[in-house]
């Protein structure tokens, strides 16, 4: 992890933010539910991931810095439709952790976007809350402050960003409108998008979600159009 931002800064992202993200994510776990969690596959024989370093970060306020892939390994093993099963709390604390470790540390099965999807379809499910603040600026400063692993795409993490700030409307337009033309630079295929991930929420999964959420300008709906279904959609 880097102490300092990059040349370019696409959010006003702050390097401290990192102990109020896991404060608030930390904050309302719920005891009894965190009692089934730890019998779930990821912390238990084979896999065995102790779960006190699970919760360490909520604890600690401080993600971890090593032994990443065993955490994602853990969090993996639990099951993502086990997972969706607990409140919005542990899921939401749940996907931090995983986004946060694949950003560093990717591996051969490319499921970030499951997570990513996830966190937008609860808010969406369940009504907007602060939790869609808090992942909104845990994104922001997770693309500011934390190195990517050698191939690592933040399509989706970007893509999340968004449909999140459309969700609470607490990002300013001219922001959105930024990070809407860097996604679009990127001048990604729908074959390419497809690449990027073998989660079960396919790039339709994703146009459901936009369509389902209001959009403050509407001349930005082609746009959002094209991001998700790639640069040669029709």
């Amino acid at each position: 992890m880097r102490d300092v931002r990059g040349s370019i800064a696409m959010f006003d992202a702050k390097i401290t933010d990192e102990s109020e993200i896991l404060d608030f994510l930390g904050e309302n776990l719920p005891e009894q539910e965190l009692i089934g969690l730890a019998a779930e596959f990821g912390f238990v024989a084979p896999n065995d991931y102790p779960f006190e370093k699970f919760l360490e970060p909520a604890q600690k306020k401080r993600f971890p810095r090593e032994n990443l892939y065993d955490l994602e390994w853990a969090i993996y093993e639990c099951g993502v439709e086990r997972l969706a099963l607990y409140s919005r709390p542990i899921q939401m604390y749940t996907s931090a952790l995983y986004v946060y470790c694949n950003k560093i540390h990717q591996w051969g099965m490319c499921i970030e976007s499951d997570f990513l999807y996830r966190v937008v379809k609860l808010e969406l499910k369940n009504g907007v809350s602060p939790y869609s603040i808090c992942f909104s600026k845990f994104i922001e400063w997770l693309h500011e402050f934390v190195d990517e692993d050698l191939g690592y795409q933040d399509f989706y993490l970007l893509l999340t960003w968004l449909l999140l700030s459309r969700l609470t409307s607490e990002a300013p337009a001219n922001r959105m409108r930024e990070v809407i033309s860097y996604l679009l630079n990127k001048r990604l295929t729908g074959e390419d998008i497809d690449a990027l991930s073998v989660s079960e929420y396919t790039r339709a999964h994703w146009l459901e979600l936009h369509r389902a959420i209001p959009l403050a300008d509407a001349s930005l709906d082609a746009d959002f159009e094209k991001i998700i279904a790639g640069s040669d959609a029709n």
